[in-house]
């Protein structure tokens, strides 16, 4: 897990994210809710990316049902309802938070979230409208390493999840070579690659929590991704010509507009004035 946290760490500083790590003794259950507590002092226009690795596990409730839960360090497994940090805190925790896009990405197993959809549909191309339509609403978007009851694998010290999730990061999961990565295009990117790699023993999942934007990654020196809707072009005034009264109808979005017959000025107009 460690190698995994230091391999998304050095990653994120790359793409400009300002990080903060725990680690071991650091990752204890109140270590991760104090994280959580500081997070609270971001902005709106932040971007928060939130990495964990480690085990998730699901406890059965005494009704039947089934509760999803982060390990942490200091965890105790046969009482993780008192010691563990419940994956219904991390979907609430995307809604309290202030920055618009948030993305929780979890080396662990599926286990818990109330989805409001999963997979979305990727454009086939996409431009500055498309990232302008994107970043206009909010969105909490959720990537995990496998479904319910998979188990993350492990290569090399290092978990297949993140070494494909590194890889799409470094660039390999901008397809379309624009400079920037959605969170739907790192899924498409980990999905297939962890899958295979795995040898179906996992299966990464995505979905969205809440709002229906779109998280970004810009890569280093590429162009920045429009993230405001760009100033309208000019408009054309609207003139209509009244032969009875001798008469211009002059409208216009602007304030004033110059009048001009021929090569004569006649001055300036107020959207609806009329000229003789």
């Amino acid at each position: 897990a460690v190698n995994d946290v230091r391999a998304m760490e050095a990653t994120l500083k790359a793409l400009g994210f300002q990080v903060m790590t725990l680690v071991n003794e650091q990752a204890t259950k109140s270590g991760i809710e104090g994280a959580f507590q500081r997070l609270g002092t971001l902005g709106e226009k932040d971007r928060l990316i939130v990495f964990f690795s480690g085990h998730g596990e699901s406890v059965k409730l005494p009704k039947g049902s089934e509760e999803g839960f982060l390990v942490p360090h200091d965890a105790d497994r046969a009482r993780l309802v008192q010691t563990g940090v419940p994956m219904r805190d991390i979907d609430r925790l995307g809604e309290r938070l202030p920055p618009k896009h948030i993305l929780f990405v979890l080396d662990a197993c599926y286990s818990g979230f109330a989805f409001v959809g999963f997979r979305d549909i990727e454009p086939e191309t996409k431009g500055d409208a498309y990232y302008v339509a994107a970043t206009a609403k909010p969105a909490v978007q959720v990537l995990t390493a496998g479904e319910t009851g998979q188990k993350a694998t492990e290569r090399d010290g290092q978990g297949v999840f993140t070494r494909w999730l590194v890889q799409g990061l470094g660039g390999a999961a901008d397809r379309d070579g624009d400079g920037v990565i959605t969170a739907n295009e790192l899924a498409s990117w980990v999905e297939p690659h962890v899958t295979r790699d795995s040898r179906g023993l996992q299966k990464p999942v995505f979905g969205r929590l809440f709002g229906e934007g779109q998280f970004l990654f810009e890569l280093p020196g590429r162009p920045p991704a429009v993230t405001s809707v760009p100033p309208a072009p000019p408009s054309v005034p609207q003139v209509t010509v009244v032969p009875r009264l001798g008469a211009l109808v002059i409208r216009s979005p602007r304030e004033a507009v110059e009048v001009w017959l021929g090569e004569r000025r006649r001055g300036e107009a107020n959207c609806s004035q009329v000229e003789p």
